[in-house]
C-alpha cells in the first residue's frame, strides 16, 4: 500500500487523492492523475467520485430537510 496518501477536497476537483512523489510509483493504474504538484499528485478514483456524489446528494438532502422543519415552525 501507499503509507503518505491522504484524502482530500476542493471545489475545483472534489474529493482527491494525494500522494507524494516518494509513492507516486505504487500508485495503481485504475487511478486518474488530475493534477501535479511540486512534491505530489493528486488523483481520483470512480469509486472516490461515487463516495462524492453520494455526500454531496446528502449534504442536499440535509438542506431540504432543514428548511421543511423551518416551515414547519412558522
Amino acid at each position: 500500500g501507499i503509507s503518505s496518501l491522504k484524502i482530500s477536497y476542493n471545489k475545483v476537483f472534489g474529493y482527491y487523492l494525494e500522494v507524494s512523489n516518494v509513492h507516486k510509483s505504487s500508485v495503481p493504474e485504475h487511478y486518474i492523475r488530475k493534477q501535479t504538484l511540486v512534491n505530489a499528485e493528486r488523483y481520483i478514483t470512480a469509486e472516490l467520485k461515487e463516495f462524492e456524489e453520494k455526500i454531496l446528494t446528502a449534504e442536499e438532502r440535509i438542506g431540504e430537510l432543514e428548511y421543511e422543519l423551518f416551515q414547519q415552525l412558522k
